[in-house]
C-alpha cells in the first residue's frame, strides 16, 4: 500500500531540492472503491489510506505546488 503515495522532494519545474512547506494541510483519504476500503457496522465503506496535501514553495524558481 505504501507504493500508492510518493512524496516528491524536488521542484516539479526546476528540479531543485530547495522546497519549503508553506502551508501544512490535513491528510485526505484516497477516494477509490478499490483502494484501502472496508465496511463499517452500518455497511458504509471507510477509507483507510490517506495522502498528504501540503503546499510547498520552491525557493529557487518560486513555484507553488502540492
Amino acid at each position: 500500500m505504501a507504493d500508492l503515495i510518493h512524496v516528491r522532494r524536488t521542484c516539479r519545474l526546476c528540479d531543485s531540492p530547495d522546497l519549503v512547506c508553506s502551508v501544512k494541510l490535513a491528510e485526505v483519504p484516497i477516494v477509490s472503491p478499490n483502494v484501502g476500503t472496508e465496511n463499517d457496522p452500518s455497511g458504509q465503506r471507510l477509507t483507510r489510506i490517506v495522502a498528504p496535501l501540503d503546499n510547498y514553495l520552491c525557493q529557487k524558481c518560486g513555484l507553488n505546488q502540492l
